[in-house]
């Protein structure tokens, strides 16, 4: 009998051990549609990066991807319910937000050569102030008036001080520029870069860079009011994943260029092509721009010129529409949990008071500390985490 139940015994710890050894499943990632303009600017890049490094499923999520040819289309499939989160470029994003049909969720770049206006140097055009009474190609309603406007506006001018040749079709825009009927052209790339490619005496008066930081036009994602409701943890999961690929991305265009091309269709040259046309910086850069409401400050003088235009009646204020406590609150987690486990590396001097230069890993976090005490292996250790943690405090990225 003893024997018999010491033969149980014995089949049932190797049952035990053998199930405890058995690989287990992994935890079923919840999916998000999302839909995007298939390029390579900062936002589209971000995306690709945070796919194609895991970035998502760290988060636990699973990122179906959907193509549009503009940002329009996207806000109505939102609105449809057939997306959960989509890219806007910063027409529709400061236009759709506005009229309160997207919440935002994100901003981590800003169009910076993207719109632009140029001329014939027989035109006697150099300047903005150049423009009065000379003649300028647009499409009215789109960017190409919006950047126009600012241009005038920013030395003291009007539309009416210019002659407006206005063509509908943006297609038709770039030929009637090339035969030299207008004197100007506010347009955007690419076209800009096919006028150049036929006429490459024709000079740049401004593009959206001269405006900066006064003007700005922010690209990034929106949700709606509805899912952000509902679903407040995913949309935090999302940014703390897109957060750390914007970081990832900086140093590292090149890797992600040459394997963007199933996401957008684009060759690796045409991809950096893109990626010029935005400001990248770390997105811990970006956070005084959310506190302190520069980010709606611009879109408050977005929100004037769609007015100024007829697109909208009586805006709202920018400033509490992009407040995006959530999104403060997934970087500054982001950055927490970044620091714990971000490895270090310390330079040491052989001096009587040593300096400590400490570079984490994570995109331009670098600080230097100067302490007295002799080195130690527990010293340094102690060096490393005071000067790190200083860092991030002092540009507020800690909870």
């Amino acid at each position: 009998m003893r024997k018999n139940i010491c033969i149980l015994l014995a089949i049932l710890l190797f049952t035990l051990s053998f199930v405890m050894f058995l690989p287990r499943a992994k935890a079923e990632l919840i999916t998000v549609r999302v839909g995007y303009m298939p390029q390579f600017f900062i936002q589209e890049a971000t995306l690709y990066t945070a796919i194609e490094k895991g970035f998502f499923e760290e988060q636990g999520l699973k990122v179906e991807l959907y193509k549009f040819p503009s940002g329009p289309p996207i806000v109505a499939a939102l609105g449809a319910g057939s997306l959960d989160i989509g890219e806007l470029g910063w027409g529709a994003y400061s236009l759709m937000t506005a009229k309160k049909l997207v919440v935002p969720i994100i901003i981590n770049t800003v169009n910076y050569h993207g719109d632009l206006i140029i001329a014939w140097p027989e035109s006697g055009i150099k300047t903005i102030a150049d423009l009065k009474g000379k003649r300028v190609i647009l499409s009215k309603g789109t960017s190409a008036e919006l950047i126009l406007i600012n241009a005038l506006e920013s030395v003291g001018l009007k539309e009416e001080d210019v002659i407006l040749i206005d063509i509908p079709n943006p297609a038709d825009a770039v030929p009637a520029f090339l035969r030299k009927e207008g004197d100007a052209f506010a347009t955007w790339y690419p076209s800009n870069v096919y006028v150049q490619e036929k006429a490459p005496e024709v000079i740049k008066i401004c593009d959206n860079e001269y405006f900066w930081p006064k003007y700005a036009y922010p690209n990034g994602y929106v949700t709606t009011e509805k899912f952000l409701k509902e679903h407040p943890d995913i949309v935090k999961k999302w940014l703390k994943a897109y957060i750390k690929a914007n970081d990832y991305l900086l140093g590292h265009v090149d890797e992600i260029a040459r394997r963007a091309e199933p996401y957008n269709g684009l060759p690796y040259e045409k991809c950096l092509e893109n990626w010029k046309m935005g400001l990248a910086m770390p997105f811990y850069m970006w956070i005084p721009f959310y506190e302190n409401k520069t980010i709606g400050m611009w879109f408050n003088k977005l929100y004037k010129l769609w007015e100024k235009m007829g697109k909208l009646e009586s805006p709202p204020d920018a400033r509490e529409i992009f407040a995006m406590p959530y999104t403060i609150e997934a970087a500054k987690e982001y950055y927490t949990e970044q620091l714990k486990v971000a490895p270090t590396t310390v330079t040491k001097t052989m001096v009587s008071t040593i300096r400590e230069t400490l570079t984490t890993t994570i995109a331009g976090a670098a600080v230097t500390k100067t302490v007295t005490n002799v080195i130690t292996e527990t010293a340094t250790t102690t060096i490393v985490q005071e000067a790190t943690t200083y860092l991030y405090a002092s540009i507020g990225l800690l909870v």
